[in-house]
C-alpha cells in the first residue's frame, strides 16, 4: 500500500456542459485515474449497465442505505435520488488511486467544507459553456428531441450555470473545445498530484 493518498478531483457542472466526455478523454489519456461510480435512483437509459455510468438502485434500497450511513453524501435532484457511498472512495484514496468524481452541482454545496477537510489533496472543477441554449441543443442531441426536452428544464439549469463560485476552476468547454477543456483538467491534475 502506497503512503501517498490519491488526488480526489471533484467535476460539476450543468447538464450537457460535457462532464461524461471530459471523463472518458481524461482517463483514456492517463489510465491510473478511475472514475467513481455514484449512485441513483433514476432509470437506466440505453447503453447503461450497472456500475456504468452509476450504481442503480430503488428508491427504497436508497434509503435504506442512507439509514445505515453508506453514503459520503446524497442528494435529491429532479425527483432522483443520487449519493456517494463510502466504499466507492475513501478506500481507494487510502491506496494511492487518483479518482475522478462527478457530482451535480447541488451536491457541492453539501460536500465541500467536508471534503476539504477530511481530502486536503481535493480540487473542485466547474465545467461550463458560454450559453445555455448550447446546453439545451446538446442534451436534445443526445437524448433525442422528447427525452431531452423533457430532462432539460431553463431554471434548473439557469442556478447550475451560477455555481462555479462553489469551486476551485472553471473551465470552458464551448463546441469543439473538448480537446482543450481535457488539457486544461490534466494541467491541474498534474499540479495537484501529490
Amino acid at each position: 500500500m502506497s503512503d501517498k493518498k490519491g488526488l480526489l478531483l471533484i467535476l460539476t457542472g450543468p447538464t450537457g456542459s460535457g462532464k461524461d466526455a471530459v471523463i472518458k478523454k481524461l482517463i483514456a489519456k492517463n489510465p491510473n485515474i478511475r472514475k467513481v461510480v455514484t449512485t441513483t435512483t433514476r432509470s437506466m437509459r440505453s447503453g447503461e449497465s450497472e456500475g456504468e455510468p452509476y450504481h442503480f438502485l430503488t428508491h427504497d434500497e436508497f434509503e435504506q442505505r442512507v439509514k445505515n450511513d453508506a453514503f459520503f453524501e446524497h442528494v435529491e435532484f429532479r425527483k432522483e435520488l443520487y449519493g456517494t457511498q463510502k466504499v466507492d472512495l475513501l478506500p481507494l484514496l487510502e491506496k494511492g488511486v487518483d479518482l475522478i468524481w462527478k457530482i451535480e452541482t447541488q451536491g457541492v454545496k453539501l460536500v465541500k467544507d467536508k471534503i476539504k477537510a477530511a481530502i486536503p489533496n481535493s480540487v473542485f472543477v466547474f465545467l461550463t459553456v458560454s450559453n445555455i441554449d448550447d446546453l439545451r441543443r446538446r442534451v436534445i442531441e443526445a437524448d433525442g428531441e422528447e427525452n431531452g426536452a423533457a430532462r432539460f428544464d431553463n431554471s434548473p439549469v439557469a442556478w447550475e450555470m451560477k455555481q462555479a463560485k462553489d469551486c476551485d476552476f472553471v473551465i470552458l468547454n464551448d463546441n469543439g473545445m473538448l480537446d482543450v477543456a481535457v488539457e486544461k483538467i490534466s494541467d491541474i491534475i498534474d499540479s495537484h498530484r501529490g
